[in-house]
């Protein structure tokens, strides 16, 4: 019988666990007391056993949730973008993210990866409706406008 299989057999025969069982004898060799049945006094071994445990079972635990971040959602939206959109007028991809509360920069990433804006595209109850260039000049800006 390989010798794994001996220690666990003679770990579950004294109904404890391989560790105990082998850190007993490790400790009972170190003791000089060669006697693997009787167990060996250990000190703060079993208060440091004991914290290891305590430590394995909280990272096994689930992780309590973490609350929204406060930067997302929570900050009204500028009464400009609000009195914009209830006029019916387009507002820039920049103006959208700032009025559904999502980072610019993450909103943008969500568009590519959703293959671009493109005129037509529906994102939260918002339409795509094309582009124009700004009057200070710079790239095109998509223009937005609610999907009634």
């Amino acid at each position: 019988m390989p010798l794994l299989e001996r220690l666990r057999a003679a770990a579950a025969e004294r109904e404890t666990t391989v560790t105990t069982l082998v850190l007993a004898w490790v400790e009972a060799g170190l003791d000089a007391g060669l006697d693997p049945s009787r167990p060996a006094s250990r000190s703060d071994l079993d208060q440091r056993l004991d914290a290891v445990e305590r430590r394995l079972d909280a990272l096994e635990a689930p992780a309590p949730a973490r609350p929204a971040s406060p930067k997302q959602g929570t900050a009204a939206p500028p009464e400009r973008l609000v009195a914009a959109t209830q006029a019916g007028e387009a507002i820039t991809t920049a103006e959208l993210a700032e009025l559904l509360g999502i980072k610019r920069r993450s909103f943008n990433e969500r568009l590519r990866r959703g293959g671009g804006a493109q005129v037509g595209l529906v994102v939260e109850g918002w339409r795509c409706v094309g582009q124009f260039t700004p009057p200070a000049g710079g790239p095109l800006r998509w223009l937005w406008e609610p999907a009634v």
